[in-house]
């Protein structure tokens, strides 16, 4: 518990008069003072406080006595003679003597106490000379600023991460320093509006972020429910919050169930989940080896800096107990051996970051693994489909055999029925049943805002079909490219930041590629989806990765400022700032080479700010010439920093 809020009123109220007013109780509140050599008494006279002069001292200290034997004083080592209290500019309030205007050597500051919000340079983590903790707290609701029930700060002094707590119980881990960052943080990009550090030197254990940009306020809010990462737009006078990042979000690896699915499907993940198949230590287990990981919480890790990865695996195979394994250290070619004893809590995995965990397996779930690899289908179509299933029959009456009149769309067949909108597969479609059921699983969970919902399925014969949510308000197409139905530039901008958000939301939780096809990242001799948005290396050669997905987006972007589909050409005459940048990020996301494209994250950021944007290659187009345009040359005019 946090004594100084309750110290200093009292303190205050004994200092502020040195009246004659005599105190002959045991209480005084904030009303009365207390004057020199007056004393409050404990209700059996054995105890008194007040003022006195210990010694030959002329100054005078506030004493606690016993038969006029000092028992306890406040310890006057930090005390100032011309205290002062001062607003930092980056939101630190500090108590300091004024004749020290050092902000090293402070009496007291704000950023040592948070409560839900989490600012540059404040700390989290921990003191270890005088063992204050600094850990966020969050609010019980908007209109209740005391504790509520989770806390959010540093675990772990010997392989640390950060930890949100439920009351007592862990609820969701960063995952451990690596020697770079945190397993589960991304690696920042060149455009990043802040930049973070851990320092661990014996005498402080702490994470703290930076801003590149002092005129951009970043904060993070901890609430009941999420983290939440927003920055500052707009001037001083108009300033609000844009959200671009939150967290947690959770989901079981591959070969996992959640142990309480009625909760879990309730968002509420503190069961966790359990094996498929429960271990039994024989020496026919393996490790599945999981990529992009966050570390899992390292409470039960033991580190062994000597062993290799080889041989940390066979220690681990070895003891019963240990059920996964990892380098600890990934700079150069990785060293260091961590093993993880007893649950595995706090992991997660993203697409493009992390590092490898090699997670304990019954033998029965590695063969299952090598037989999906291999593409065989051992189970009955719908087994592993935990959604609700629609009859065929009942679809094709709904749907009047599927009269074109209900159609909304091109990409594969879609229909329109009452208040629900399904995709179903072109009978000429390659897309197998293991591609389906792929599809139907990556998606059937998706929570976000800006994706619509999948209700259920249908397999049955040749048929497979997919049963979303119906929209009413038609898709984006009807609003940018129908003259009579055009959205204004605001409405359009909206879109954009709500798509970039989506498509992130797919990368980081469920590793979703949703513009070119449902292939991961690799090479596939089928390639599949809307030509008018492949990126060129996946149309002409089947090279698909998250970048695919950006390349997409930028072909979006480009259609949703010009109104104009991919097979024309068109001319805008608008100039304004946010429209030019727009088209200046389109123009990055549609480079030729993939590894000069930005991340979805740096994407999200771009929309997000004002800062300085890097100047694209050359942009990568399949080229057609159609009766409408006759292209001789294209002349692009680039956005320079200055």
């Amino acid at each position: 518990m946090n004594i100084l809020p309750v110290i200093l009123p009292l303190i205050s109220a004994i200092v502020l008069l040195f009246s004659g007013f005599t105190v002959a109780v045991d209480t005084i509140d904030a009303s009365q003072s207390l004057s020199d050599r007056e004393t409050i008494a404990s209700s059996g006279g054995t105890f008194e406080l007040g003022f006195f002069s210990p010694g030959s001292s002329r100054g005078h200290d506030i004493v606690l006595r016993h038969n006029n034997s000092v028992v306890w004083s406040v310890n006057t080592a930090g005390w100032a003679e011309n205290p002062v209290l001062q607003l930092l500019d980056y939101g630190n309030l500090v108590l300091r003597d004024d004749k020290n205007d050092s902000l090293d050597t402070h009496l007291w500051q704000s950023l040592d106490y948070p409560t839900d919000t989490f600012l540059p340079e404040m700390k989290l983590g921990c003191d270890l000379k005088t063992s204050l903790d600094w850990q966020l707290s969050s609010w019980k609701s908007p209109d209740d600023l005391s504790p509520g029930d989770f806390t959010w700060g540093m675990a772990n002094s010997n392989f640390p991460d950060v930890v949100k707590w439920k009351g007592s119980d862990t609820y969701f881990r960063s995952g451990p320093w690596n020697g770079l960052r945190f397993s589960s943080t991304l690696q920042q990009g060149s455009n990043s509006i802040f930049w973070y550090n851990f320092v661990s030197d014996g005498y402080e254990i702490y994470y703290m972020y930076h801003v590149t940009n002092k005129s951009v306020l970043v904060r993070s809010i901890f609430d009941q429910t999420n983290y939440l990462w927003e920055r500052s737009t707009g001037s001083k006078a108009t300033q609000s919050w844009r959200l671009f990042l939150t967290l947690p979000y959770c989901q079981c690896l591959k070969g996992f169930t959640p142990k309480n699915p009625d909760e879990w499907n309730s968002t509420d993940w503190l069961q966790g989940c359990v094996w498929n198949e429960p271990l039994n230590c024989s020496t026919s287990d393996g490790f599945m080896k999981y990529s992009n990981m966050k570390l899992p919480d390292t409470t039960h890790c033991l580190v062994d800096s000597i062993l290799s990865l080889e041989d940390c695996r066979t220690k681990c195979l070895n003891n019963c107990s240990c059920a996964a394994y990892a380098n600890s250290d990934i700079r150069g070619r990785g060293s260091r051996c961590a093993m993880w004893f007893g649950d595995l809590i706090g992991m997660r995995q993203y697409p493009d970051d992390g590092q490898f965990l090699y997670v304990r397996m019954p033998a029965s779930e590695i063969e299952i693994a090598e037989d999906i690899s291999e593409g065989q289908e051992s189970k009955h179509p719908d087994d592993d489909l935990e959604l609700p299933l629609f009859d065929l029959h009942s679809i094709v009456e709904s749907t009047n055999n599927f009269s074109m009149r209900n159609n909304l769309g091109e990409g594969g067949y879609t229909f329109r029925w009452r208040e629900i909108a399904g995709k179903r597969l072109s009978r000429s479609s390659r897309q197998g049943l293991r591609e389906f059921k792929n599809e139907v699983l990556l998606i059937a969970n998706l929570q976000h805002r800006n994706l619509v919902k999948l209700l259920g399925c249908c397999i049955q014969g040749d048929e497979k079909m997919l049963i979303y949510e119906f929209m009413p308000n038609k898709s984006l197409d009807a609003f940018i490219f129908e003259k009579s139905k055009l959205l204004d530039w605001h409405k359009r901008f909206n879109v954009l930041c709500g798509v970039a958000r989506g498509l992130l939301y797919l990368h980081q939780i469920w590793e979703a590629r949703i513009f070119g096809g449902d292939e991961m990242e690799g090479n596939t001799n089928r390639v599949v989806g809307t030509y008018d948005y492949m990126a060129p290396e996946y149309a002409i050669d089947g090279l698909f990765s998250a970048k695919s997905d950006v390349f997409s987006f930028g072909i979006l972007v480009l259609k949703t400022v010009f109104g104009k589909r991919n097979r024309g050409l068109y001319h805008s005459n608008q100039s304004s700032r946010p429209l030019l940048r727009c088209v200046h990020i389109g123009l990055l996301c549609l480079q030729e080479h993939p590894e000069d494209r930005p991340s979805m994250s740096s994407i999200v950021t771009m929309l997000s700010s004002d800062n300085a944007l890097a100047v694209p290659q050359q942009p990568g187009f399949l080229v057609e010439t159609l009766d409408s345009s006759i292209v001789n040359e294209m002349t692009f005019t680039l956005l320079e920093a200055r």
